[in-house]
């Protein structure tokens, strides 16, 4: 009950910090401070709440965690016999300003100061959880006076906010937009809202989600590229290009010159919203996969780190640098799956089929990695002498059950014409009668 009064209270004051700053920031300053983006409770949990056997040994317990936007402060109470006191430790990033305490300490990522009447036994197991656990820690680079949020998968449930904002109650109407599969509706309604509010987290992963499944032709490709083109500085258009393009490369794209030229647009395009975009994942994301298509592994697997770096909470991540690494390191790209398989689990929302489909790409690794299948392609690249068809066609044309599909239609077609061929000759024949 102890451990989850502490996690309730970590999440409320989460909530309340980012509550606080809704709307979008100016971009102007380039004087930058970390700041603790929301999703990292349970983390934090680990980090600081104490061990019970260490509790019972010191009578030391954490009585409240407070996270503001720049560091996590914890409050120690500390009973035995007929003494009792109460002490703080502060964490807060290695680059801050030092804070004079009684005791202080660094870790790779963290400053930890306590105050005067701290104990030194319960200082050193926080200061060891910390280092174990701080490489999956997340601090968000923002311009001094503005809170980055960063983007989580496309869900309300990630959107540490409450019911009360009206840019969370915006974000929900457009969310049941894309549950209902209203994509064309959904994408129009997150693209109002990302010119308003393009740092929201989850608004730009919006966009992608519904615009994905139109599968954007060339002609819908040429008015983003177009609106890109007169906006050269206007970061959500270039994303919009790049996305669009990166997905008609993959969906509609007919030949390999084809698909290269749209992969090699996807990369133009999306590097023009760097820096401003440097906190969405998902903009390395496309990144590092068209770069992958391309051929330039070196570049993909620095750009797919960095995406999983700034979320380590997107399914998407994942999946993708299965996909970069499958070929070079199969054994992470099953660990990368399996991970996938993991989160999109706990938030629900993927379709039955790609899961499916990501499971048997999982169980083709396992044997390849035993030696017990030669490696193929799994994705859409357009390197070497062969060249994999564009995935809507791939149901058709790629499988021994699309083929027993494809045969199956035709055989139900000939039947039908058969049938109809049978009824009309008799009723020729009665009329001649």
């Amino acid at each position: 009950m102890r451990r989850m009064r502490v996690l309730r209270i970590i999440s409320t004051s989460l909530a309340v910090v980012f509550l606080m700053a809704d709307y979008a920031w100016s971009q102007t300053s380039s004087m930058t401070t970390e700041v603790i983006p929301p999703g990292q409770e349970a983390l934090i949990k680990k980090m600081l709440v104490l061990p019970d056997t260490l509790t019972a040994r010191t009578g030391c317990e954490v009585q409240d965690i407070k996270v503001s936007r720049t560091k996590v402060t914890t409050q120690i109470q500390c009973k035995k016999a007929a003494l009792s006191n109460s002490w703080v430790v502060t964490l807060s990033h290695v680059s801050s300003k030092p804070v004079t305490k009684a005791r202080q300490a660094q870790t790779k990522f963290f400053t930890l100061t306590a105050g005067a009447e701290h104990v030194d036994e319960v200082f050193e197991t926080m200061l060891a959880q910390t280092k174990k656990h701080e490489a999956e820690f997340r601090w968000v680079a923002a311009s001094q006076g503005k809170v980055d949020h960063p983007s989580d998968l496309p869900s309300p449930t990630k959107v540490q906010r409450d019911d009360a904002d009206p840019v969370y109650q915006r974000y929900s109407v457009g969310f049941e937009m894309f549950r209902k599969k209203e994509h064309v509706k959904a994408f129009e309604h997150f693209l109002k809202m990302a010119r308003d509010n393009p740092k929201y987290s989850g608004v730009l992963g919006m966009l992608v989600a519904n615009l994905a499944p139109q599968q954007p032709d060339a002609a819908r490709v040429k008015q983003f590229v177009d609106a890109a083109e007169k906006t050269p500085d206007s970061p959500l258009n270039n994303f919009l290009a790049g996305v669009s393009a990166h997905y008609s490369a993959h969906y509609k794209a007919a030949t390999k010159d084809a698909k290269k030229t749209l992969y090699e647009s996807a990369i133009k395009y999306l590097e023009r919203t760097r820096p401003k975009y440097d906190h969405e994942p998902r903009v390395f994301i496309y990144l590092s996969v068209s770069h992958f298509r391309l051929g330039h592994q070196k570049q993909a697997e620095a750009l797919i780190e960095k995406a999983v770096a700034l979320n380590r909470k997107d399914p998407d991540a994942f999946y993708c640098r299965a996909e970069v690494f499958h070929r070079t390191q199969p054994d992470r790209a099953i660990k990368d799956i399996d991970r996938y398989l993991e989160l999109t689990k706990a938030e629900g929302g993927v379709a039955k089929g790609k899961i499916e489909r990501v499971r048997k790409m999982r169980a083709y690794l396992v044997r390849v990695q035993g030696g017990e299948a030669q490696l193929t392609e799994l994705w859409d690249p357009i390197t070497g002498n062969t060249y994999e068809k564009p995935e809507q066609a791939e149901v058709l044309t790629d499988s021994k059950q699309g083929l027993t599909l494809l045969i199956g239609m035709a055989l139900g077609i000939f039947l039908l014409s058969l049938l109809v061929y049978r009824i009309r000759k008799k009723k020729s024949a009665t009329s001649s009668s």
